[in-house]
């Protein structure tokens, strides 16, 4: 039988605490978005390639470049995190 899994509401500290790391790996301030249940960092190739190189065991990781935008993107899926409309107030750092 198979296993139902809960879906779990992101709170908006947890998506700054996530911004903030995605910044300390990626050596970047670059713009993070939750899109579709996959959090998503738009930066340098370089800034994505260090996001990638980390997450590398990863399957749910991967980047590329947008020519619809312009510009190169890390996305990291989290299936069982829903949210809706998440961001940090004026790129704060998390206060945890």
């Amino acid at each position: 039988m198979p296993t139902i899994a809960a879906r779990i509401e992101l709170s908006p500290i947890q998506f700054c605490r996530i911004v903030r790391d995605l910044r300390r790996i990626a050596k970047e301030e670059g713009a993070v978005r939750w899109i579709k249940g996959g959090m998503y960092f738009f930066g340098s190739e370089v800034a994505n390639l260090r996001l990638l190189a980390h997450h590398r065991k990863s399957d749910d990781a991967r980047q590329g470049y947008s020519t619809n935008l312009g510009i190169h993107y890390f996305c990291l899926e989290m299936k069982n995190l829903t949210g809706e409309a998440l961001e940090c107030a004026a790129n704060a750092e998390p206060g945890v």
